[in-house]
């Protein structure tokens, strides 16, 4: 068997394991489509507006995201792409705008460093907060410690209808993630150039000028509109189609309890069993 049939065949496993209540969706963050969560509303690119952008950067306020034992604004280790979440990764992040699929650069300019991500979840939803990084990312690039940032982002490269569509249990092919330090978003994308993960992702591409917020989609005006409960992670389209976006991150004062409840009952068997 070779490797790649066993990520893929382990992160089957894990995912039907972890379970979210017996919930499998059976689509997530649709290209397209805007998704809402108390009150705040961002539209998910399509995949032609994903690469009209390539070679264009852009400055975004970024926050990072753990496992959610860690985390208890992360309800879950499922993501909206159905990979299951490794939080120690340096090539992985969530995007309420960006499709999942989607290859981006970021660099942040406190530190210099830049790493190549791709999009697999959904989220933040949260002010103004256009990606969450994982842990992984956010430690390598020097965000972590702040927690929130500003960082400068570049779409590399759009994702395939197969790569942006939900698969239960998806394992991606594998991003670079961290690059090292640079002095500008410009240097890191030559640097990119020259990997050979760069090629055959398509056509070279002239980096263009920085767009302040410029992956912001936020829209309600057009295509089908998803308002995700504050409570609970299912949410139904105006067709009745069920939508499950994890991780959706917010105060959630009953998971929080539910958390809570969870590491009391484990901390009394553990006292009895002494």
């Amino acid at each position: 068997m070779s490797r790649t049939s066993r990520q893929s065949g382990a992160a089957a496993a894990l995912a039907l394991l972890l379970g979210i209540a017996g919930q499998i969706p059976a689509a997530a963050k649709t290209p397209g489509t805007t998704y809402c969560y108390l009150g705040i509303c961002h539209r998910v690119l399509t995949l032609e507006e994903t690469a009209a952008r390539v070679g264009t950067g852009s400055i975004v306020v970024a926050s990072h995201y753990d496992v959610p034992w860690r985390d208890p604004f992360n309800p879950s280790l499922y993501t909206s792409s159905g990979e299951v979440f490794r939080a120690d990764s340096d090539d992985s992040a969530a995007s309420p705008v960006y499709p999942d699929g989607t290859r981006l650069l970021v660099w942040e300019p406190e530190s210099g460093g830049a790493a190549v991500v791709r999009v697999n979840n959904a989220g933040p939803y949260y002010t103004d907060r256009m990606l969450d990084l994982s842990r992984g990312a956010a430690e390598k690039l020097g965000l972590a410690a702040r927690g929130v940032g500003r960082v400068e982002v570049m779409v590399l490269t759009a994702p395939m209808p197969e790569e942006a569509a939900y698969v239960a249990g998806r394992v991606y092919d594998p991003v670079p993630g961290y690059l090292g330090a640079y002095p500008s978003l410009a240097e890191a994308y030559s640097a990119w150039r020259v990997m050979p993960e760069s090629q055959g992702k398509g056509p070279p591409v002239t980096f263009r000028s920085i767009e302040r917020n410029a992956a912001s989609g936020a829209t309600t005006s057009a295509g089908r509109v998803v308002v995700i409960p504050a409570y609970g992670q299912a949410a139904r389209g105006r067709r009745g189609a069920k939508v499950v976006l994890l991780p959706v991150k917010q105060r959630r004062m009953a998971m929080l309890r539910a958390v809570a409840a969870k590491r009391a009952v484990t901390a009394k068997r553990q006292a009895a069993g002494h």
